[in-house]
């Protein structure tokens, strides 16, 4: 035949004689080929009966085998949706098991045989590396191309004795980017021969005047689109940030604590880190020190809570702290739109706040505070005085700020 190469696999180059692999067998004789080139993705199922048999038959018959591959393992979902890592567990007829190969990411490789330095140009990492015995049983593995620790990135396989038996040799190549033009240089390279093409691969060497002036605008607008990329990168977390703000007015407990701590730092109110008692949260500023209790609810608030506050100011007085103000802060009916909740708190629990002079704060006034802070319409010395200053039954209308 005038054309003795065969490619299986590479569904994505238009050559003569590609087959996909489930036609391959209906198409052609292994052996009216000198070489073939295969691509591999799922190998356990790819070398079983016939296929294993047309390769050792190759081989045998001293024909030359090409082997791009992809990574060691793969993550695929199972058909009830479970991920599952399935394990490239075999190399061909020849390797029977995987226990010598390492699965790894890396940049640095060093081409040891003449003839594949330009397809190894393509391959920006590698994905795993043959970590054992250059000899293994009947068979010799030479080097293509070796990482930085001068393990195998790339290998050629043969019998050991191969020169006196005339077999074949497999190249196992990772898989590289730019497939179909590594394909074809490496014919040109290594096979010595030029598969015709529309654009010869040399073209790309050359050009016109406007198209180098287009790929060199190419080039910035790519850079360009990188360092937007990166602005929207961190506008998609500062917006993440933000929405996690809102949770105080849908959480309880600890996430309610958490976020309510994030809403104050980033107004520049800083939570003390140190527990002093049992209190949910204590701020000291230089526009005064408060004392908070947090608490979310999908109904109204008892008294508990509120009397709370009193013991951990007596332990906070007995321990030298001052405390400019107790707040209550509670996320109240928490499963219900903000303007439609009614108020929380019985007319028994505001008399008792009133008399030690607490302030029933909810995360709905405080998060319409945060938004007049990011507006600019109040600032962090307004917030210490209206938790300092407003009566007891806090409303924006009576609050204080001077």
């Amino acid at each position: 035949m005038s054309n003795k190469f065969l490619f299986i696999g590479f569904d994505d180059i238009n050559l003569n004689n590609s087959f996909q692999w489930n036609d391959y067998r209906s198409k052609f004789n292994p052996l009216d080929y000198d070489s073939v080139f295969l691509k591999l993705t799922k190998w356990e199922k790819i070398f079983s009966g016939k296929i294993s048999s047309d390769l050792n038959e190759l081989i045998d018959a001293g024909k030359d085998i090409f082997v791009v591959y992809n990574h060691a393992e793969s993550r695929e979902k199972s058909p009830l949706g479970h991920d599952i890592i399935t394990e490239n567990i075999s190399l061909l007829p020849f390797f029977s098991s995987s226990k010598n190969f390492s699965f790894d990411n890396g940049f640095e490789r060093t081409v040891k045989i003449e003839g594949f330095d330009r397809y190894f140009r393509h391959l920006k990492t590698w994905s795993w590396y043959y970590n054992g015995n250059l000899v293994e049983g009947n068979i010799i593995i030479v080097p293509i191309a070796v990482n930085k620790i001068n393990k195998p990135v790339s290998f050629i396989i043969f019998e050991k004795y191969s020169k006196e038996s005339h077999s074949g040799c497999v190249f196992m190549l990772p898989e590289i980017e730019e497939v179909c033009l590594g394909i074809k240089e490496l014919l040109i390279d290594f096979c010595k021969m030029e598969i015709s093409s529309k654009e010869p691969i040399w073209i790309n060497d050359i050009k016109t005047h406007n198209e180098e002036k287009l790929l060199i605008s190419k080039n910035k607008l790519k850079e360009r689109i990188k360092k937007e990329g990166g602005k929207i990168r961190d506008t998609n977390l500062r917006i993440r940030n933000e929405r996690n703000i809102k949770k105080i007015l849908y959480t309880d407990g600890i996430e309610l604590e958490e976020n309510i701590k994030k809403l104050f730092r980033n107004v520049g109110l800083k939570p003390y880190r140190e527990k002093i008692s049992e209190e949910d949260c204590f701020i000291k500023s230089k526009y005064g020190n408060f004392l908070f209790e947090i608490k979310g609810s999908i109904s109204s608030f008892n008294k508990k809570g509120v009397r709370q506050l009193a013991d951990w100011y007596d332990e906070f007085e007995g321990r030298g702290f001052k405390i400019d103000r107790c707040i209550f802060l509670g996320n109240h009916f928490k499963n219900i739109p903000i303007n439609k909740r009614p108020y929380p708190f019985e007319d028994n629990i505001i008399i008792f706040a009133e008399k030690n002079e607490f302030l029933l704060l909810l995360t709905t006034d405080l998060f319409e505070m945060y938004n007049l802070f990011l507006r600019k319409k109040i600032s962090l010395k307004d917030i210490c005085q209206i938790f300092k200053n407003s009566p007891t039954k806090f409303n924006f209308n009576n609050c204080k700020t001077s």
